[in-house]
């Protein structure tokens, strides 16, 4: 009797949260594929939504031309409603999710996230993890690069992640090629920005310079036949490894560079300068007691020459 009640209560509650849910996303729009789910109170935000997604559609067709039939996208106005979808992740950092074998996307209302967040950069990030999964092989796409790919198009974090990635290469705390692809979940179900989504994004970017947009963009399509190792070896003669530690060894003059420009290490600028300035001091003190010296040898030179010609003229006498 009470296994029978405990179930009956987990039924119940399972229909309320489902009710709760319905009621929570009674309103839709769609258009050209595109659904978009929301509370009532949120129109405005949905319409925006809307444009972002379509715009994104617009800016990416290029690398991406194949869409889902139709992609879902849910906004959540409670981190009750957005827990129901992201789990685990329904923190306060994590901005949404996308859930891209689902072609899903679920979003935090701008009143639920940090001041400061850019919601259609978000809606872009989470519309390009969906698009990646319709256009390239994403089993063979390691999943910084998925992450990379994400916040480069969608313009995410980007002085941000600079200003991270020139802190983690002169504190030492720069991932190796292993530690980071292993630092990030399925693509899509972002957590907090760190030093992982920070190295990705740099080294995406680095990618892209190295080999070019267009090649870029078709070796991504030559994942369908072959691993990103034997892609990035037939593109750059190397294998990840050596990719990462080329893009390791760029960071030293960006890293300096970015320190003087932002001001972010000034305590470290004003101390290399006080160790400059005791360095050139004691320079010039050695070369000033070298000097010194020198002149004192000499001097005992031209005695010794004095004596010797003293000695000279006592034995001609």
């Amino acid at each position: 009797m009470i296994r029978i009640l405990a179930i009956l209560t987990r039924t119940l509650a399972a229909l309320c949260v489902a009710v709760g849910a319905t009621n929570a996303h009674a309103d839709v729009i769609e258009r050209g594929g595109i659904r978009i789910d929301f509370p009532s109170s949120a129109g405005t935000l949905a319409e925006e939504s809307m444009a972002a997604i379509e715009q994104a559609y617009r800016s990416y067709e290029k690398p991406f031309p194949k869409r889902p039939e139709t992609l879902r996208v849910v906004i959540c106005d409670t981190i009750a409603q957005f827990g129901e979808y992201a789990g685990p992740l329904s923190t306060h950092s994590v901005l949404g999710i996308a859930k891209p074998t689902q072609d899903l996307i679920v979003l935090k209302a701008p009143q639920l996230v940090p001041s400061g967040s850019d919601y259609r950069g978000t809606v872009r990030h989470e519309v390009i993890h969906v698009l990646l999964q319709q256009n390239v092989n994403t089993d063979n796409l390691p999943r910084w690069l998925n992450e990379g790919i994400a916040m480069v198009l969608s313009g995410e974090n980007r002085w941000e992640s600079r200003a991270q990635i020139a802190s983690m290469y002169l504190n030492g705390r720069v991932l190796s090629y292993r530690e980071l692809d292993l630092s990030f979940l399925d693509p899509g179900e972002e957590m907090q920005f760190g030093d992982a989504y920070a190295q990705a994004y740099s080294m995406t970017q680095y990618l892209m310079q190295e080999v070019g947009e267009d090649r870029f963009w078709a070796m991504l399509r030559t994942l369908d036949t072959q691993t990103f190792g034997a892609a990035l070896e037939s593109e750059l003669g190397v294998i990840p490894y050596d990719f990462w530690a080329s893009w390791k060894s760029s960071l030293g003059w960006y890293a300096a560079a970015y320190s003087i420009v932002s001001g972010f290490t000034l305590f470290q600028i004003m101390a290399g300068l006080t160790v400059w300035a005791y360095l050139r001091k004691r320079r010039r003190g050695l070369r000033v007691i070298k000097q010194w010296e020198e002149e004192e040898n000499a001097g005992d030179e031209v005695r010794v020459d004095i004596v010797e010609s003293y000695e000279d003229e006592d034995e001609r006498d």
